[in-house]
């Protein structure tokens, strides 16, 4: 099966999945919860690419269903059951190909019940909880359901005016995470993918929150990735007369790296092992040594890594984490993680890869002949005596493309053989 396998090891098995799966609209609400739960317990702890692919329909419409009974005057479901339906709609984008037409029909049908949501929660002080869930949940949605720019920009617009509305009222953690999905999307472009007229105030907004203890960190992220993107022209206001923009860029990285002086140890005990084997004194570059079941370590050589990494083990948590990076493709992709086992770590060294068939294909084009009279048998098979020579001298000739493609081939053929013979291919 392409794309994401699944980890038979410790989940659980699809029946009891799709069990949990037939109880989400129990009218009883302890029911519905335990079934919601469940799921997402399951999900976070192993990807489920079977299970979900056969049934993302029907566990997505239940979810956005909870959802939208939450925004009403009267809510039918309870705050718990709101909180896991985000959740298992951002599991469910994770656990599908990113970028494929699942994935992207669960960023359609999100994002405006998402929107909806955000926008009936956002001033509510007693309802955070719902929503940092929102918030995680558009940052996953936007991430590996969008298919162009267009789409991831108009996730994290949604985000950035929720967050200029109320961050002022926010509580640290909902800023802090609405900044953290922000960053997230952000690191799924590429500079000149970014819009010229969206974000022109976000370095300055961004600078006015680095003297803040309880986002500093998300902001010490955020404006890292914009500089690492080398388009700060695209996130800064008109500079003016006298200031240039490699001083602001300067500004900027001046800042980072004292709030990496200063928040080095908080930093590398959010990125360290649960071993607790971190070195406190090194600053860059920042390592991750993902849980005891893999066999590699994960490096972040990049800041979009780094908020990539730590926006999905908050979901996933550090176990779930590993687990995915051993069987999601998403997620292997994302880092260039390749799991290799240590029983064949010596024989993958030793053994020599070849194909088991290689092919010439030479296509060329015979411009039609036009002829002024109407044939009545156009729908026969027909070749002139033109181009009959046309073939023959393309295909059949010793000096033909063909025929030299395919003394090639047999040459890098014989080359191979005469090493493997030899010894000579491992010298390398």
């Amino acid at each position: 099966m392409p794309g994401i396998q699944r980890n038979s090891v410790g989940i659980q098995s699809d029946s009891n999945l799709t069990h949990h799966l037939s109880l989400l609209p129990h009218p009883k609400r302890l029911v519905r919860i335990d079934s919601h739960s469940s799921l997402s317990s399951s999900l976070s702890s192993f990807p489920s690419y079977g299970f979900v692919t056969g049934n993302y329909v029907t566990l997505l419409f239940h979810c956005l269903h909870s959802i939208n009974n939450g925004i009403q005057k009267r809510p039918k479901v309870s705050k718990i059951e709101i909180c896991l339906s985000l959740k298992l709609v951002s599991l469910l984008a994770i656990n599908l190909d990113a970028g494929g037409d699942d994935a992207h029909q669960v960023f359609d049908e999100s994002l405006p019940v998402l929107s909806r949501a955000l926008l009936h929660f956002e001033s509510s002080g007693s309802d955070s909880d719902i929503v940092v869930g929102i918030l995680d949940c558009l940052g996953f949605v936007g991430f590996f359901g969008s298919t162009h720019p267009e789409e991831t920009q108009s996730v994290m617009r949604i985000v950035w005016d929720s967050l200029a509305k109320n961050g002022s009222e926010w509580s640290e953690l909902v800023r802090k995470k609405a900044i953290s999905a922000w960053s997230f999307l952000l690191s799924s472009m590429l500079g000149a993918h970014v819009s010229n007229k969206y974000w022109k105030s976000v370095t300055s907004y961004f600078l006015g929150l680095m003297g803040d203890e309880g986002v500093a960190l998300a902001v010490d992220d955020a404006l890292g990735l914009i500089s690492e993107m080398g388009f700060l022209n695209k996130f800064q206001e008109q500079v003016e007369e006298g200031c240039s923009r490699d001083k602001i860029e300067n500004n900027i990285t001046d800042k980072l790296r004292w709030l990496a002086i200063e928040d080095r140890g908080k930093s590398l005990e959010l990125l360290a092992d649960e071993d607790g084997d971190e070195d406190k004194d090194r600053q860059t570059p920042r390592t991750i040594k993902i849980a005891q079941q893999v066999k590699d370590g994960l490096i972040l050589s990049k800041v979009s890594e780094i908020i990539q990494s730590k926006f999905i083990r908050g979901l996933l948590g550090p176990q779930g984490f590993s687990n995915y990076l051993q069987d999601n493709s998403n997620l292997q992709n994302m880092f260039k993680f390749i799991h290799r086992s240590r029983k064949n770590d010596q024989s993958d060294k030793d053994e020599l890869l070849m194909p088991e068939r290689e092919e010439v294909t030479v296509r060329f084009y015979c411009p039609p002949n036009q002829r002024e009279e109407h044939r009545f048998d156009d729908i026969l098979p027909f070749m002139s005596g033109r181009e009959k020579q046309v073939q023959k001298r393309m295909m059949q000739s010793p000096s033909s493309v063909r025929s030299k493609a395919r003394s090639q081939l047999l040459k890098k053929q014989r080359e191979i053989r005469t090493r493997v013979v030899s010894g000579s291919v491992f010298d390398h």
